[in-house]
C-alpha cells in the first residue's frame, strides 16, 4: 500500500476519518433516546482519532487532505458536544457547571443533573 497506487481521498486513515464522521453523525440522533449508544458511537469516534494518524504514519499516506479531514473530525466532535450541551441549558439553564468533557483538549460546557 503505496501512495502510488491508491487516490487520496481512499488512503486508509482516510477512510477512518470518513467512518468517525458517520458515527458522529449517527450519535447525535441517538443523544435524546438511547444515550448508551450515543456515548458508545462517541467514544469509538474519539478512539479512531488515534488510529488514523497512527495509521497515516504506518503506511505513509499523509496528506494535506488526510489533515484538514482530521481537523473537521475533530471540529465535529466537539460541535456535537456543544449542541447537545446547548439543547440541555435550554430545557435547565441554572443548573450548568464548567466541566471537562470527552474531548480533552478542550473544555466544555456540560450540565449537572
Amino acid at each position: 500500500l503505496t501512495q502510488a497506487k491508491w487516490p487520496v481521498v481512499l488512503y486508509i486513515p482516510n477512510v477512518i476519518g470518513y467512518l468517525r464522521i458517520i458515527l458522529l453523525v449517527a450519535c447525535y440522533f441517538y443523544k435524546d433516546h438511547q444515550f448508551e449508544k450515543f456515548a458508545i458511537l462517541y467514544f469509538i469516534s474519539f478512539c479512531l482519532d488515534y488510529f488514523d494518524g497512527l495509521t497515516a504514519r504506518a503506511f505513509k499516506q499523509c496528506s494535506r487532505f488526510g489533515g484538514l479531514l482530521d481537523m473537521l473530525t475533530d471540529r465535529m466532535g466537539t460541535l456535537v458536544l456543544y449542541f447537545i450541551n446547548f439543547e440541555l441549558m435550554a430545557k435547565a439553564p441554572f443548573k450548568c457547571a464548567i466541566m471537562n468533557s470527552f474531548d480533552s483538549l478542550h473544555g466544555t460546557l456540560v450540565c449537572v443533573y
